[in-house]
């Protein structure tokens, strides 16, 4: 019986230690579904579409893209949120909204904390300064000029409230000294028509969002939030150089993350098929085309990132004045 009981346990012990071998072994034993919270032809679904197209031929297995769009993101991440958590689905999102859809809506939403497990950050993409190609506004020296001289006669566009362009154009406003007024829209397509056609007088998109137009010179660009001066803008300063403060950036982060609960050794394998992923030369050819960079972070450090920027998009929410709808 002794015996007996020592061979049991030795079994238990041996089975418990193949037992994640095995799970990683016979992932993903079926589609993987990368759920994009928003809809066909943006940055983030032609970023998610190429991942798709590579991690099929690594897995040699079907992995296809399901744009769930609606509510400001919030429809697509809670059903990646409520997917069964074997790997299988797997949400790729922004930074914003993710980090700002849940403080913005009313009802159940979801912890961004707490609902996932991270499994990589793959890119990010600098937010930029515009103004109509006609504007009077040269630099930011002159937008400030303007401002002080004219109190309650700036306004500024967003894609909506509680956005990245909303959220980092209140910042940027703040640290040079000066308000505006917000005038939001429904979206990047509406509030890029409208500044063109000078209706307002700036806007803080994604650089990966205006830069056709900067380029056909329909816009013009006083700063960028990238960490250096951007190649395809040689001469446009940096928000870090302007207010002379090193390490001012304005960036949204692109990543992929899993329902909570899903093993750890898949979340491991779902992260190197990803970063092998990155490494292609057909996801860099897309990141080009996006003008997004290259800004890898595993499970662990992207965890980390999650939790301090939740804290960070609650005060950005908070110094804005954003309410649930």
């Amino acid at each position: 019986m002794r015996f007996f009981k020592r061979a049991l346990a030795g079994f238990m012990m041996g089975a418990a230690l193949l037992a994640p071998a095995m799970a990683q072994k016979n992932w993903p034993d079926g589609p993987v579904t990368i759920i994009v919270p928003f809809g066909t032809g943006n940055g983030l679904d032609i970023m998610a579409r190429s991942y798709a197209a590579q991690m099929g031929q690594q897995l040699n297995a079907p992995v296809v893209v399901d744009n769930k769009e609606g509510a400001g993101g919030l429809i697509g991440t809670m059903a990646a949120a409520r997917a069964t958590p074997n790997g299988r689905s797997i949400l790729f999102t922004a930074e914003y909204p993710f980090l700002t859809t849940p403080y913005m809506q009313a009802g159940q939403t979801y912890d961004p904390a707490n609902a996932f497990a991270a499994v990589a950050k793959v890119a990010r993409s600098p937010h930029v300064l515009v103004v109509p190609e006609n504007s009077k506004f040269k630099d930011l020296g002159d937008l400030v000029a303007f401002a002080k001289a004219n109190p309650g006669q700036l306004n500024f566009a967003s894609s909506g409230v509680g956005t990245p362009s909303h959220l980092y154009a209140e910042r940027l406003l703040k640290d040079l000294g000066v308000t505006g007024t917000h005038v939001p829209y429904k979206s990047t397509a509406t509030a890029t028509t409208d500044t063109m056609a000078g209706q307002v007088q700036l806007y803080l998109p994604s650089l990966s969002g205006v830069l056709p137009q900067l380029q056909e010179r329909k816009l013009r660009a006083l700063a960028v939030g990238s960490s250096k001066r951007v190649a395809k803008l040689p001469g446009v300063p940096t928000f870090a150089e302007v207010l002379k403060q090193p390490g001012y950036e304005a960036y949204v982060w692109f990543g992929f993350l899993a329902p909570k609960g899903t093993p750890a050794d898949v979340v491991d394998r779902l992260q190197r098929e990803i970063e092998t992923a990155t490494r292609s030369p057909a996801v860099e050819t897309v990141f080009a085309q996006t003008d997004a960079e290259a800004s890898n972070a595993g499970a662990r450090q992207f965890s980390v990132e999650i939790v301090d920027g939740d804290k960070r998009a609650r005060d950005l929410l908070a110094m804005a004045g954003a309410v649930p709808k």
